[in-house]
């Protein structure tokens, strides 16, 4: 999306679903009012990675297919300071994987070589970064939003399958990073100069988001890391305005991030 040719900024987009849905077009309204169009300074255009959806493509497949995305713009000559990542969901997921990948590379798939340079920036809006369905916000929130407790659980038996679902304390777990050691966050601030997270007060995911985000936080001091919760949106509340064709509160914060990225001079 946008002018590939003139952009100077990019963004790569890793669409949200559960592993399980397609692409849609409040993705796409998403990344043109949030990324492409009011972006005054630059010409920005957005990749988006339409990558294989579970139960015929399991985890690690979509980080294998995520990080040879972002190895495709870099080799392009894209430079890593003029490039965003990021995704709403099962997208702000991987993009946490990618976050790991890069500095912790997973046998089997294409290391990402930054040569010493930084991401721009990273999104996750609404991400899963948990198997948990035990917090305050499950308990409230189980009724009301577009999420459940039960939608979530299925969710991680057809995504991680047996193999990968188990969960050890003491070893560090991409797919699902809060429940398992956490010693490798320290690593983020090195692979990107900000992280910009997003829930909403009414979502399941509310807690966890929080958590993950201030684990991150107190391990990155060099990181511009930004929370922000919404307190009357539900999950992934961006893409409903996207869905819609809104220009929302949502797309309009989104848009602000985005903006101090691009036009932050390095």
């Amino acid at each position: 999306m946008g002018d590939r040719e003139r952009a100077s900024k990019f963004v790569l987009f890793l669409h949200g679903g559960g592993y399980m849905a397609p692409l849609q077009a409040g993705h796409l309204n998403w990344c043109w009012n949030a990324y492409v169009d009011g972006q005054d300074e630059h010409e920005v255009a957005v990749a988006v990675l339409r990558y294989d959806l579970t139960p015929e493509s399991k985890y690690p497949h979509q980080l294998r297919q995520a990080a040879a995305a972002i190895n495709h713009l870099l080799r392009s000559g894209i430079a890593p300071q003029d490039l965003v990542f990021g995704g709403d969901s099962a997208g702000g997921n991987l993009a946490v994987q990618l976050l790991y990948h890069v500095s912790h590379p997973m046998p089997g798939i294409e290391p990402v070589r930054l040569n010493g340079r930084k991401i721009a920036g990273v999104f996750a809006v609404s991400p899963w970064v948990s198997g948990g369905t035990d917090t305050r916000s499950f308990h409230d929130n189980d009724g009301i939003d577009m999420l459940s407790t039960a939608i979530v659980k299925y969710t991680q038996k057809q995504v991680l399958g047996p193999e990968h679902s188990g969960v050890d304390a003491g070893v560090a777990h991409p797919a699902l990073p809060l429940d398992g050691d956490r010693s490798w966050f320290r690593t983020i601030q090195g692979v990107t100069e900000a992280l910009y997270v997003s829930c909403g007060g009414h979502e399941v995911f509310r807690d966890h988001v929080c958590a993950f985000s201030e684990a991150v936080r107190i391990r990155n001091l060099e990181l511009e890391s930004t929370l922000e919760v919404a307190g009357d949106e539900v999950h992934d509340s961006i893409l409903l305005e996207g869905h819609h064709g809104l220009n929302g509160d949502a797309t309009r914060r989104m848009r602000r991030w985005a903006s101090s990225r691009f036009d932050k001079k390095r």
